[in-house]
This record gives structure tokens, sequence and C-alpha cells, in this order.
């Protein structure tokens, strides 16, 4: 006989829906057990910004940054087009505010305002001052031992083996000398870390995603929340409709769990499912995916087998990054996305095999990939680059090459970087249009001069000025490629993560293909279809709804007892 786990509500997965969900279910005195299939906490979000899209919600409020639900309304409906849900919209709409008040209120999960424009800053309803949210900081220590239950950042997004620092504290760490105020502050910081290694494998000065993570369990812990890891989902189990459990492989062997109230799926998706990811995105090709590795599919193959469906009908079937490859001596890959260190700034271009530009650079990151979609649709084995000069590489750096004073020698090395004296030489090294390469870079030098992008509106909207450099003028977003050698990074789609999902009504209740709710189970975050439809509007368009619909399936559980 299987040994049986106990509980009032099953999460699986632990990134911000998955503790969102368990945040809530034990705060209105339900007793909650974590699944996670990974042997750390947090999935996808531990490594993400942790930023969350909440209009009308308090913090903007309080910044003098006051926005109106029905502009988000108007903006989403904009988006969405014909893939929209009113349901889904109302329903977010009507519990983002409440829900991020409700945990603050009641937990250590609290944000603070992310004063960036809406990635499409230029359409109807866009709000310029920000809606997004940002994790407030955390400090590790607190967590004692169970720190090391909080999944690491991206190596490639701390210095010095374990150190996370924000995007306004960049400037000071590559000029420490330039002020007393960025002395004295790289100072304390170094002083820390140092202290922190002496107790813990990394830094616990948490930022982003990581703070987020980590200020849920805190409060997960004292709440009682328990904690499963290295516990995949193996199938759900159901008495007549209704899911009142499942079956879980913990540490090799396999246990029941009877989930009294209800079970949630929130195990991140199907980034790196290969069936389920292929099936649902036949015209978007792609293998590669910034989302947490343990992000198979199992929650949505687990709830097909037993009468769910998958919703694709969407604008987009991911959300989706440029990403840079690199591949070490030892094998192992590690991505990089188009970042905050080099997106948007002044002095480089994307260009296709024919050295052409065909996107606004300065946009998302989101809408960058679509482009290269869009582009791959008449040369379907096309590649993309970002081309820049030396000035570009030393003020902004480039993917994993950091800017002055910091080498590049080693990314050219590895064949990370490709460079060239001259443009013609660079087009020849990469393999695009010599020709085609020389003519884009005089057309965008011309661009530079005038300060006016005719071919894409480069610099034009508030979201493009918002990432480029106010000290370049007339346009933040452009300056001349002129200064060799000059250097070339080659680009892949890549999903942060995937927008189809488990079809839900409005309070994250599963459905069947006749678009009844299974009784019992829920799904939240990446296992629920995008509300957006796959649309991006602005930063934090995963975890806001995470955090939401997490929100309303436990209110809704609450409301129904079995």
């Amino acid at each position: 006989m299987k040994p049986v786990i106990d509980c009032d509500v099953a999460v699986f997965g632990s990134g911000a829906a998955g503790l969102g969900a368990a945040l809530v279910a034990a705060c209105e005195g339900l007793k909650v057990c974590v699944f996670e299939k990974a042997d750390a906490l947090g999935g996808t979000t531990a490594t993400s910004g942790g930023a969350a899209w909440i209009p009308g919600n308090s913090a903007a409020r309080a910044a003098g940054a006051p926005d109106s639900v029905e502009d988000a309304r108007c903006l989403l409906q904009d988006e969405l087009g014909a893939s929209w849900r009113a349901d889904l919209v109302d329903a977010y709409l009507a519990s983002g505010a409440e829900a991020v008040d409700y945990l603050a209120e009641r937990t250590d999960v609290r944000f603070e305002i992310l004063p960036s424009p809406d990635y499409v800053s230029d359409k109807r309803g866009a709000s310029l001052k920000g809606r997004a949210l940002a994790p407030l900081p955390f400090d590790g220590r607190l967590l004692g031992r169970d720190f090391a239950l909080v999944r690491a950042p991206r190596p490639a997004f701390m210095i010095l083996g374990g150190l996370m620092i924000g995007r306004r504290e960049i400037p000071m760490f590559l000029r420490p000398l330039a002020s007393w105020k960025s002395f004295a502050h790289v100072t304390r910081t170094l002083a820390r870390y140092a202290a922190d290694r002496l107790r813990f494998s990394r830094g616990t000065r948490l930022l982003m995603g990581n703070a987020l993570v980590a200020r849920a369990l805190h409060s997960a812990l004292r709440l009682g929340v328990v904690f499963h890891t290295k516990a995949a989902l193996v199938s759900l189990q159901r008495e007549g409709q209704r899911v009142t459990g499942a079956t879980v492989r913990l540490d090799g062997a396999e246990v029941r769990v009877r989930a009294a109230r209800a079970v949630v799926l929130a195990t991140g998706g199907f980034p790196h499912g290969a069936r389920l990811r292929d099936a649902h995105s036949p015209k978007h090709p792609h293998h590669h995916s910034l989302a947490a590795p343990e992000s198979t599919g199992d929650a949505a193959e687990a709830a097909l087998a037993i009468g769910a469906v998958i919703d694709d009908r969407l604008e987009s079937p991911g959300f989706w990054t440029p990403a840079s490859r690199v591949v070490d001596a030892k094998g192992r890959e590690t991505l990089f996305p188009y970042g905050h260190m080099d997106r948007g700034k002044p002095g480089a271009i994307i260009v296709d095999r024919n050295g052409r530009r065909f996107v606004n650079e300065a946009d998302s990151y989101h809408h960058v990939v679509l482009a290269m979609f869009e582009r791959r649709k008449f040369a379907p084995h096309d590649a993309a680059f970002i081309v820049c000069d030396s000035d570009f590489i030393r003020k902004y750096g480039l993917g994993l090459a950091k800017p002055a004073p910091f080498p590049v020698w080693q990314h050219v090395r590895s064949g990370y970087l490709r460079r060239g004296a001259t443009v013609r030489e660079l087009a020849v090294e990469i393999g695009v249009d010599a020709a085609g390469l020389e003519a884009e870079v005089a057309r965008h030098n011309a661009f530079a001069a005038s300060g006016n992008d005719s071919d894409f509106r480069k610099g034009s909207t508030a979201f493009n000025r918002y990432n480029g450099d106010p000290a370049v003028q007339p346009n933040p977003c452009l300056a001349p490629i002129a200064r060799g050698p000059f250097y070339a990074m080659e680009i892949l789609p890549c999903t942060i993560a995937i927008a189809a999902g488990l079809k839900t009504d409005a309070d994250a209740r599963v459905v069947d293909a006749s678009g009844n709710p299974i009784p019992g189970l829920y799904a939240c975050g990446n296992d629920m279809a995008s509300f957006t439809r796959g649309a991006y509007p602005g930063p934090g368009i995963t975890i806001g709804p995470a955090l939401v619909f997490a929100y309303r399936a436990m209110q809704h559980a609450r409301r129904n007892p079995a």
C-alpha cells in the first residue's frame, strides 16, 4: 500500500502561482502541502525579474501614478483581438489590486511601483508611469537554514559567484570610484557579501524574483505550509467526478496525496515538454526556453488524462525573448536574454542574413521575437544578429559580455561574439550579405545623425526611450555604428513562458471539453492558459496573473468546500 499524505489543499509547483495559492489557502486556515519537482523552490519565478503587472494597484496610487482599470481594459481589448475572453479579463481587473493588498496585509509579500511604461506605450489605454510592481528586496538570513530551499538566480545574473545587484546599482559597481556615494555603497555591499559567504552558499541580499520567492516562503513556513521537494506529479485521482488527490513520486517512491478541498496545478506549463510544446506552437517552432527545466508538462498531461483540454486560441503561443547562447567546454548551455544593459541602447541594430534590419530594436523583447518569426515566414532558416561597434560594447556590453573595464577577448575566442575590423569583414565573419550590411549601417548612421528612424521609428515611444541612454541626443535610442572593431552576436527565439495551457474558468477551475469545471481541480500560473492570450502589454504579465488567479482559486475553494 502506498504511503498517504493528507491535506486540505495540494499545490503542485512553487513559483509565484504555487506559492501564492499556498499562502492564500493557509491564510484562510486550510492545511496546505506544496509539492515541487526540483530540489529547490521557486521555479521560473526565482530566476526572473519578479515584476507583476497589476492595473489599478494601490502602490501606483501611493507613488502618485494613479491608474485606471478601464484604461487597462481598453489596452487589453485592442491587444488581445479576436482571442479576447471577457470573463478572464473582467476577473483579473476586478481582483488584481485586491489580491496584492490581501498578500501585503497578511504576509511578507510586498511590492513597490516599477516605473516602467507599458511595453506598448503608444497604444490606447497604455500607462506611461507604470502598472507593474517590483518585489521589495528581502534579507535571506531571515530564513536561516531554509534559505538553501530558494532556487538560486541564473549565474549570469550574479557577480562574484553569488551576489545579486539591481539595475540601478550596476553603474556604481562598474565605476565604484566615481563618487563617494558609489564607493560607500559598493564597499558596504561587498562587506556583507563576504560575511554571507561564511555561512551561506551565496549572497542573502535578495532582489527581483528571488526576493518574491523568499518572501513567500518566509510567510508560508510561518503559516504552517508543508513543502516537499523532489516530488513529481504522476497522476490525478478522482472520486466520482471530483479530483480528490494525486499520486506523487517522492524521493523515488510513489506516494498518495489526499486533498480534501483542492488540487492546484502550478508547475510552469510545458516549455520543456516537446510533445505539447510542438503541438501547440506549430507556427512558432523553437527549442530554447528560460523557464525552469522541470517545467515539462507533467500537470498538463495529468489533467488531459482525466478530460481537461489545452486552450491554444491565442495571439501568441508563448511569451518571448531573443537570447544568445554559449556552450562551455563541458557541454553546458547558457542562455542569456536580450537584457536591460543592451536592450534599446543607442548604437546597435538587429539584422537578418541579408544584412537588413526588420524590427525596432528598442521594442520589447517579446515583440522583437514576434518580428523574428514574421521574418522567418519568408526565410525559415534565417538567423538574426545584433550588430554594434566597439563604443557600444565599451558603454553597455552585449549579452554576456560586460561593459568596460571588463575584457571581451574570451567571448570572441569562444565564438560567442564575432568580430571584424570593418563592417564588411564582420559581414563575412557571420555569413551575411556584406553589401547589404554596409548599406544598412550607413542608413542607420544617417538616422542617428537626424534623430529620426524613418524605417522602424526607434526611439519614438515612451517605452523605447525608457530603455535608451538619456545622455545621447537628439534620440536616446540612436547612435552611429562607426568605431571599429565591429561586433555581432547571434540571437535565437526563446520562451520566457508558454502561453498555451489548461483551459479554465474565471476562478481558475480547470474545465473539460464541454466547458464544465472539473470539481476540485484548479490551474494557475503557466499551467493555466494566459488570460492575455499570449499578448505582452507590460512587464510582469506572467507573475501578475499567477498571483491573481491563485488568489481567486483559493477564495473559490474556501467558499465551496467538498
